[in-house]
């Protein structure tokens, strides 16, 4: 039986479930759960392993500040305090 693939297949990371070896007797690289499903399995070119996301497209120095989200102030909810509930008989 051959080994599980190193990479998943973009359907089974785009669903986040184990991409499987695959099925025996296959002459193709479709994993199980395509074969399963009947669809185009294609993995990934290179691995993203280390690939980081930035934290933001906006440029640090554009010089204006930061939009308010709320000029309210916010609320509080206190532990241990109970909101009134009506009650009904």
């Amino acid at each position: 039986m051959d080994k599980k693939p190193a990479l998943a297949c973009l359907f089974c990371r785009g669903r986040k479930i184990a991409c499987g070896p695959p099925v025996p007797g296959s002459k193709d690289r479709t994993c199980n759960q395509c074969a399963r499903r009947h669809l185009k399995c294609e993995y990934p070119l290179e691995s993203r392993r280390g690939m980081r996301k930035r934290r933001s497209l906006i440029p640090r120095g554009s010089g204006s500040p930061p939009p308010e989200i709320s000029t309210s102030s916010p609320k509080v909810i206190r532990p241990g305090r109970k909101r009134s509930v009506d009650k009904r008989p």
